[in-house]
């Protein structure tokens, strides 16, 4: 019969271990499909677009619905608009450039979908999409350098809508595991534990990607403009034009809106960068300048100017 100590003891490390499973999950999206329902979906989405044309027509490798199409014309001015906000936030050039955008932006708006489970679904002969509110995966074939269409390789990537986490899986034909990987999906920064397999099934490879990191996503985007004005005044004098540039521009910089990575002509990012096995978070500001952010303090490092050549 136990003891009272060592049931304690058994209770903690149970919980110890739930944590770190619970810490590691939170690192990955996981899909609640194998990937024979993939096949079995796309499959079913095939067969259904060939025996009912009037619902779905082809156009190239994709099938759209000829009802969204249609009410899509009405608004295709609207929606070259909201498309080229996402490139510009100045609303004369919006209005000078949209009458160049063409008809086809209206294409990604009608997909013809198929409901599956709670997730929407559509496909072609070497591809696969399914979402809904929380998830969205896509499911493709690649060859061994990366090219599209190829039987060689499963190539898989599911976003966590809710948690912002982007995991890319690949495999072997088969179905065994290549290599797992995962991503913020807004920033696009590595996260978690990166692992890559051989034939046999055999981790020959990992890496832990938020290690020793105590200053989180979180708390770099709460501060980081705070902290870059108060660098930018104490450096005015050393940093000549690139304080005008950067104090002009620090404001209007959004990186969250990872489709509106152009503002004014500049450009902003949040990444991790990995020096002599440390991690740093890298802030962009305009078109040449960076921030690196000590990943345990929260302070500034150092700040880099992108030298441009020829």
């Amino acid at each position: 019969m136990l003891n009272k100590k060592t049931v304690i003891k058994s209770i903690l490390s149970l919980m110890l271990i739930g944590s770190f499973e619970l810490f590691s999950a939170q690192q990955i999206a996981v899909s609640p499909f194998k990937l024979q329902d993939y096949k079995n979906f796309q499959e079913k989405y095939i067969t259904y677009v060939k025996n009912n044309p009037q619902k779905a027509i082809q156009i190239e490798e994709e099938y759209y619905s000829p009802k969204k199409l249609d009410s899509l014309l009405l608004i295709k001015d609207k929606l070259k608009k909201e498309k080229l906000s996402l490139e510009y936030s100045d609303p004369k050039q919006i209005e000078e450039y949209y009458k160049r955008e063409p008809d086809n932006i209206i294409l990604p708006y009608a997909y013809f979908e198929l409901q599956e489970n709670d997730f929407l679904v559509r496909a072609d002969q070497n591809r696969l999409f399914m979402s809904n509110k929380d998830m969205e995966i896509y499911l493709g074939y690649i060859d061994g350098f990366g090219r599209a269409a190829s039987r060689y390789n499963i190539f898989e990537k599911v976003t966590d809508l809710k948690r912002e986490v982007e995991t890319t899986n690949r495999y072997f034909p088969k179905g065994m595991l290549i290599s797992s990987a995962s991503a913020n999906s807004t920033y696009g920064f590595p996260l978690g534990i990166s692992k890559e397999y051989d034939k046999d099934g055999n981790m020959i490879a990992s890496k832990d990607w938020d290690k020793d990191i105590e200053f989180g996503i979180g708390d770099l985007v709460k501060t980081y403009k705070e902290k870059i004005t108060v660098y930018l005044q104490n450096n005015k004098d050393s940093l000549g034009y690139n304080y005008h540039e950067m104090i002009k521009v620090l404001p209007k910089i959004n990186p969250k809106n990872h489709n509106k990575i152009r503002i004014q002509e500049e450009f902003s990012r949040i990444g991790k960068i990995e020096i002599k096995g440390v991690f740093f978070w890298a802030v962009y500001i305009g078109s040449r300048n960076y921030f690196l952010f000590d990943t345990k303090t929260g302070k500034i490092f150092k700040h880099e100017i992108i030298q441009l050549i020829g």
